[in-house]
């Protein structure tokens, strides 16, 4: 049976258990098995023709009168008096989150990982804390993201749950990352894999090189980009063989900014362009939004402003619709970085202290080190080299502690050139 039949058999199950508390309380059994037989098969046909996948591997994006349809059958589970089916529950906390709607989705989580403690079904919490953890995440809140991939952790070493131990690893180490511990990082990524490989995972497996080959990126050295490249390689090569369009897509974008860091531009284009495509295509709009700060990126070093500007601003409303606080802080400083080639610091500083402020909130010392350096710069533009060397030696002061280089060359030589120049005008 196709994962779409047995999703919705979930839906009819719940709907069906709904008609069965309200309608047919009174009648003989086997008059209600009958009622149920002719509701599941008109459901079942209603349903068919609806088209609706609620398929989470697919990562869709239902149309406006599909999603018409889900909210039809939200409305039927809020007004049951018996509780929907736990599976039920996770599926359509998967279609809001890939929707973007963060805070209905946490609800659905949270809601059977209740009936899952209840009932006393430890792989359905596992399940429950993962993906609870990933909402936290994506919104910016990463103490509270390590709290539930934690609880993933520990319970699925509890009951020998190799796939949810190898998952929760993965998960711990994009904390890690996140929080600029590199090496830490890498050590969860490196024994998730071992794991996935033990398993014969090949999705795993891509998603673990692909989250190694990133940390090598965030390292920054050409030794290290070089690393990278490889992870980045392997992992687009697997995705491509289990047809797994969403990993695909991520691969791409990591190698294009691979190439941006090499300053091979115009391969970096190629790849955020490839990658935009099928995050199009698949309706990733996480995915989608990440691509069009990445093409901005292009068209601002190209010094096409205009443009970078309209790909910045379409990510940061993407972002703001969808709660991702990460993502908007850099859509803010990246905006902020236009202002400044424009020469208008004052408009740049407005957005680099709007992305520090969200940086600092959700725990991202790569983007507070980076925003920190942003602002030093502009006010070094805006002859204020008092505050230019404050805020550019608390940037390098972050990047030396958790071993960070990207950035580091740049703003070294912004302080070097303050202290010449304030050399120069004592002589």
């Amino acid at each position: 049976m196709s994962t779409f039949y047995s999703i919705l058999l979930l839906i009819l199950g719940a709907l069906v258990a709904f008609l069965f508390t309200h309608i047919f309380y009174r009648i003989s059994l086997r008059h209600q098995r009958e009622v149920l037989e002719k509701l599941s098969k008109e459901l079942k046909e209603y349903f068919n023709e609806t088209k609706i996948s609620l398929d989470p591997n697919k990562y869709e994006v239902l149309n406006l009168e599909e999603m018409n349809k889900v909210k039809k059958l939200e409305k039927l589970l809020e007004e049951q008096t018996t509780p929907p089916k736990t599976s039920l529950l996770i599926n359509l906390g998967d279609i809001e989150y890939f929707q973007g709607n963060m805070s209905k989705s946490i609800t659905y989580y949270t809601e059977a990982l209740e009936q899952a403690e209840f009932s006393g079904d430890k792989k359905t919490q596992i399940i429950c804390f993962g993906k609870m953890g990933k909402i936290y995440l994506t919104s910016g809140y990463q103490d509270k993201a390590f709290e539930y991939f934690s609880k993933e952790l520990e319970l699925s070493r509890e009951i020998g749950y190799r796939e949810g131990e190898a998952k929760s690893l993965g998960n711990i180490g994009i904390v890690y990352k996140d929080r600029g511990d590199l090496d830490t990082a890498l050590e969860y990524y490196n024994n998730a894999l071992l794991i996935h490989k033990e398993n014969g995972d090949k999705r795993g497996e891509a998603n673990d090189l692909t989250n190694i080959g990133n940390v090598y990126i965030s390292k920054g050295t050409k030794v290290d980009l070089n690393k990278a490249m490889n992870y980045q390689e392997k992992a687009l090569k697997v995705f491509k063989e289990i047809s797994d369009k969403r990993g695909e897509a991520i691969a791409l974008g990591s190698i294009g900014n691979i190439y941006y860091l090499k300053e091979e531009k115009v391969k970096a284009l190629e790849y955020y362009k490839k990658n935009l495509q099928i995050n199009i295509e698949i309706g990733h709009k996480q995915g989608e939004v990440i691509a069009l700060g990445n093409i901005g990126n292009i068209y601002k070093d190209k010094g096409d402003l205009d443009n970078a500007m309209k790909y910045y601003n379409d990510a940061l409303l993407v972002h703001r619709d969808i709660g991702y606080r990460k993502g908007e802080g850099i859509a803010l400083g990246n905006i902020g970085l236009i202002y400044g080639a424009k020469g208008e610091m004052d408009e740049a500083l407005k957005y680099f202290n709007e992305a520090l402020v969200i940086n600092k909130d959700i725990g991202n010392i790569e983007g507070e080190a980076t925003t920190l350096g942003n602002i030093g710069l502009a006010y070094k533009e805006k002859k204020d080299f008092k505050k230019a060397q404050e805020y550019l030696r608390e940037a390098l002061e972050i990047l030396d502690k958790y071993g960070m280089d990207y950035g580091k060359d740049y703003f070294q030589n912004a302080i070097k050139e303050i202290k010449e120049s304030s050399k120069a005008k004592k002589n």
